[in-house]
């Protein structure tokens, strides 16, 4: 793309919905003609919601789809079913029972699931673990606990091929539906309107389709915010935009390229800093409190947190640790244990599935359909105090 038209970021992540609504609004284009894709299915009902608020009464809604989800098909093969994530743990459990360091199903089991989601995270990435050499790739210079999970990987996969006779697997399935997206806007009137909100483009397949939609006249991409920071952040995949700056790089954009819909600022300043890494203003915040720990290994990181959390406990604080993923949290966990440290772990699951957290969204949902401003009074008297400190 010499010059970009289609791509779109707004000035206040929290007001995404308000940007989608006039883009949708300005184009002219029938709601039915409209197909619409975003991040998830909760992101489908906001919108279905806030289409009906904006409109004032029943009306035909567009074609909402949740990223992810594939295109209809009309003929579909039995005899190309796909395998279950769950017939692939079954069936490499049985495998790896056979090796002499597992011994036992109910030891295989953990290791089997792990290998699995593996698989799935490679082929999301666009990685074919067919043709990868694992012996090679993890070679001596890694542990020898590495080495052998690698040499099963490596076996497994072959294996697995055989076994199931080189039926795709459900992210394999999953994948191809998304891409089928493609054919269906292929096949869609001039006179449509098909837009992406909020994606971050992480995944290759939905990467490819945004960069399909972001190529047609009446497709249109809408970023959750505005890109930003140091161009050496991308280079080591530290900015929080690196999936959107790889998108735009792929369509031969930059950052700057961006078309920005003003939407207002937000009453939380962080919500107008938030995406990226622009620290211009950090002379604002009082940094005196950071320090940088450099670890040598995960290990090291760990048992350094650990110290760091016992010690404020001993100072009667109450101590959060935010993690990159679920193997932190099980590092962390053994340090935690070893200090007689009693932690509530997430465990890497979102904070909108576990209890509290699904409590929380219902009552604000309970709020925003009784019609009153309760919810409206706390969040103004909040910001207010969060301005204040």
């Amino acid at each position: 793309m010499e010059s970009n038209k289609n791509i779109f970021c707004v000035s206040n992540p929290a007001k995404i919905m308000d940007a989608l609504w006039r883009m949708m609004h300005e184009s002219g284009v029938a709601l039915t003609n409209m197909l619409i894709f975003l991040p998830s299915r909760r992101a489908v009902r906001s919108v279905e919601k806030m289409i009906v608020e904006r409109v004032g009464h029943a009306v035909l809604l567009p074609k909402l789809v949740a990223l992810g989800e594939g295109a209809e098909q009309e003929n579909f093969d039995e005899d190309a079913a796909t395998v279950s994530t769950l017939e692939r743990v079954v069936a490499m459990s049985y495998l790896l029972s056979g090796v002499r360091s597992v011994g036992k199903i109910s030891a295989a089991l953990p290791v089997a699931r792990s290998l699995v989601t593996m698989q799935d995270y490679l082929e999301n990435s666009d990685k074919d673990v067919s043709d990868v050499d694992w012996a090679n790739l993890v070679n001596e210079k890694y542990a020898k606990h590495f080495q052998d999970k690698a040499e099963l990987f490596g076996m497994l996969t072959r294996m697995q091929n055989e076994i199931f006779s080189g039926r795709d697997t459900e992210t394999m399935a999953r994948n191809k539906s998304i891409l089928a997206w493609i054919d269906y806007i292929k096949n869609m009137p001039q006179n449509s309107l098909v837009i992406v909100c909020g994606s971050t483009a992480s995944v290759p397949v939905t990467r490819k389709l945004m960069k399909y939609i972001a190529s047609v006249p009446f497709g249109r991409i809408i970023l959750s915010g505005k890109i930003s920071g140091n161009d050496n952040d991308f280079i080591q995949d530290t900015n929080p935009y690196n999936s959107e700056h790889i998108f735009l790089s792929e369509l031969g954009l930059t950052a700057d390229d961006v078309i920005e819909i003003n939407v207002g600022k937000s009453n939380i300043d962080f919500m107008n800093r938030a995406f990226g890494n622009d620290v211009s203003n950090r002379s604002e915040y009082n940094l005196d409190n950071c320090h940088l720990l450099e670890c040598n290994t995960e290990a090291e990181e760990a048992a350094a947190v650990a110290e760091i959390v016992a010690r404020g406990i001993l100072e009667n604080k109450s101590v959060l640790v935010i993690t990159p993923d679920a193997a932190a949290n099980q590092r962390l966990m053994s340090e935690f244990m070893y200090r007689n440290i009693v932690a509530d772990f997430s465990g890497g699951t979102s904070g909108a599935c576990v209890p509290a957290g699904r409590a929380i969204l219902n009552l604000m949902d309970d709020w925003l359909e009784a019609g009153n401003r309760q919810f409206d009074e706390i969040y103004l008297f909040c910001t207010k105090i969060y301005c204040r400190r």
